[in-house]
């Protein structure tokens, strides 16, 4: 849970830093916001898909050792992939 917080929260930086970037130039906060997440939304959308797809094939281990794992690769891809959805 500690790797899907950290995904999420460095996700969640980066967006930050692209909006009080141009906040600093003089622009207002709700341009800044808008223009700033406009930049920067599909890095984080690929950084967020890239992390599923690393972590999808966990699930389909087989043995003992995919028992173990399943609940992990289930858990860190919704955990990861919760703020994709949200508006």
């Amino acid at each position: 849970m500690a790797l899907a917080v950290g995904i999420v929260v460095d996700d969640a930086i980066m967006v930050m830093e692209n909006i009080f970037r141009p906040q600093g130039g003089g622009k207002t906060l709700i341009a800044a916001a808008l223009g700033g997440t406009n930049e920067i939304k599909f890095a984080a959308l690929a950084a967020t898909l890239a992390v599923i797809a690393i972590f999808i094939p966990v699930i389909f281990v087989k043995g003992v050792i995919g028992r173990f794992f399943l609940q992990f690769g289930i858990t860190l891809c919704l955990a990861v992939s919760s703020p994709i959805s949200k508006p």
